[in-house]
């Protein structure tokens, strides 16, 4: 049976709005899902070893768990990983209460919401959940980890927007539960509030490295060794110091992200920042309101957000009466901050270039030290500012890496890490493109495995690999490295891309001006651009009709069939799992 917020509880939540009640907290934890054994093992060490005020461990809720019980439990669950996920196999959320809660009164509510979410049936299954009560905080919490996977029918846990059990449903029965324990709650909806949809995105972790097999023949095990032995220890060393790296700075990365959601400092996106910071430089004008001051401009973009929006997508009718509005106000002395966050979100070119214009780091200094005070300030951009110094001695590694396919492993890995930084500096303009996807690279088989059939269209990828390498060659780039770029991943952002693009763009001009080609640099810009896009549409056409043709070679059930009728599992947004 369905949990259905009741019309009357709808009402009460509203009213408390108007009373001044506080909000419900439930907060999902960004990263929070673990593809394997050893992500689960450290996300659950964090929250029950390493963090501070640890005073409860749960199974569902009901058995208190010692740290014997929670080494089984988590070996227990990763018995069960399998399959191919984009998401995690687990989730991680927050119950948050009131500053002033009672301690004890905050622990059963936490666990009676996750009975009511998890335990109860009520959603069409239910799932394994882990409890952890944390009171070193101002407001007591409950943390939450959910084995995604069904217990009775094996149903995936959803919880996206346009799921039974989304983000309104799951504040509405914190109210209800809160209000049987004598914590006044109240919840309006994401849109009432002008809060951004629920964004996921996948955990990071490098798919590269070396397997042994242990079954190979003496004779070709003594030939490679003889023939690569160096280069194969090299890469090995270097992949399992990278991998190394990597999961030290995902862990400092989540490890911060949860004190911030604990401790309410915002981690949000590029866009609501932008808006926070106008909304909060009003507060510097008249106390009815600045002139240059508009609720409405502002409430449309905020629901824009909330629909899941962002500065890309943002409509020409409104985008134009923004630019209007700063236009006609931008002579008001007091109106810069507000402005100026305004114009970067609709890209004003003029303003962004006038003397009015205030430039982001002036304005984000400000409205960090406003929001957060000092101390905070600081501590935020030193920790964020040692990640990424971290995250340059892994480009460092990178650098000194000669296979191209562990290349693109680590510079795509890389990517991931800043677009993570990126949340925690939501203004920051040299990370911005690292949150952004770009999916250009990204195809249905990897090139290393369209290079091994041998079908009759594969003759096809022979002949676009041959050219699109025969191409970069010419420009003075590495071919194979070029064609490397392309494989089965999903997480490319753009700013590994455009990081790539300026890459070849140097080596390519460079080349040019060796062979005393005027306009060396106005050249190379034109040919890699052309060869990118070049490479993209072919490579990517040709991956889906060779999927598509092994697909229906390999699966008996396809054969003989125009359609595909293989199942697979869905996350929140009916991606595949």
């Amino acid at each position: 049976m369905k949990f259905i917020i009741s019309r009357a509880s709808s009402i009460k939540a509203r009213l408390g709005a108007v009373v001044g009640k506080p909000e419900a907290v439930v907060k999902h934890v960004r990263k929070g899902g673990v593809k394997n054994a050893h992500e689960l093992r450290r996300q659950i060490n964090y929250l029950t070893v390493r963090a501070e005020g640890v005073l409860d461990i749960r199974d569902n809720g009901v058995t208190p768990l010692d740290a014997d019980q929670v080494r089984d439990l988590i070996e227990t669950w990763a018995e069960d990983f399998n399959g191919k996920t984009n998401y995690g196999y687990t989730r991680h959320m927050i119950v948050s209460f009131p500053e002033g809660t009672y301690p004890d009164a905050a622990h059963e509510a936490g666990l009676e919401f996750a009975d009511r979410l998890f335990g109860s049936g009520d959603f069409g299954d239910s799932w394994d959940y882990l409890t952890v009560f944390h009171n070193d905080t101002d407001n007591p919490h409950v943390h939450i980890v959910v084995n995604n996977r069904g217990v009775e029918h094996g149903q995936w846990l959803a919880m996206g927007m346009s799921s039974d059990m989304n983000i309104d449903v799951q504040r509405a029965i914190q109210v209800e539960v809160a209000e049987g324990y004598g914590i006044e709650l109240t919840a309006t909806t994401r849109l009432e509030r002008g809060l951004r949809q629920e964004v996921e995105t996948d955990t990071w972790k490098v798919q590269a490295g070396m397997s042994v097999v242990e079954s190979t023949p003496e004779v070709e095990v003594t030939a490679r060794d003889r023939a690569a032995d160096v280069m194969t220890l090299s890469i090995a060393r270097m992949s399992d110091l990278f991998d190394e790296r990597a999961n030290a700075i995902s862990e400092k990365i989540e490890e911060f992200a949860i004190k911030l959601i604990e401790g309410e400092e915002p981690m949000v996106s590029r866009m609501e920042h932008l808006l926070d910071q106008a909304h909060h430089f009003d507060d510097y004008g008249e106390p009815g309101g600045p002139e240059y001051k508009s609720p409405e401009l502002m409430h449309e973009l905020r629901q824009h957000i909330a629909l899941g929006g962002d500065e890309e997508t943002i409509s020409p009718d409104l985008k134009a009466r923004v630019i209007q509005h700063i236009d006609d106000h931008q002579h008001i002395a007091e109106s810069g901050g507000t402005l100026s966050a305004m114009a970067d979100i609709v890209d004003h070119k003029v303003y962004q270039s006038s003397e009015d214009y205030s430039p982001p780091a002036v304005r984000y200094d400000v409205y960090m030290r406003d929001t957060l005070g000092e101390d905070a300030s600081d501590n935020w951009s030193k920790k964020s500012a040692d990640i990424l110094q971290s995250i340059e001695k892994m480009e460092g590694l990178a650098r000194e890496v000669e296979d191209p396919n562990l290349r693109v492993s680590m510079d795509i890995q890389i990517g991931e890490l800043k677009g993570d930084v990126a949340n925690m500096r939501p203004n920051d303009p040299d990370l911005q493109a690292f949150i952004m996807e770009d999916r250009r690279y990204s195809t249905l088989m990897d090139t290393a495995e369209m290079d091994t059939l041998d079908y009759p269209q594969a003759e096809q990828w022979v002949e676009i690999r041959k050219e699109v390498t025969d191409t970069a060659s010419s420009y003075g780039l590495d071919g194979e490295a070029f064609v490397a770029r392309f494989g089965n991943h999903h997480n490319v952002t753009l700013g590994t891309t455009m990081e790539w693009r300026s890459d070849d763009i140097s080596t390519a001009a460079a080349h040019f001006q060796a062979q005393g080609l005027p306009d060396s640099q106005d050249r190379a810009e034109a040919v890699v651009d052309e060869l990118h896009q070049l490479a993209s549409t072919k490579i990517i056409a040709i991956s889906e009709e060779l999927s598509d043709v092994h697909a229906h070679a390999t699966h008996p059930l396809l054969k003989g069939r125009g359609d595909d009728t293989g199942h697979s599992l869905e996350d929140d947004d009916g991606h595949s799992l």
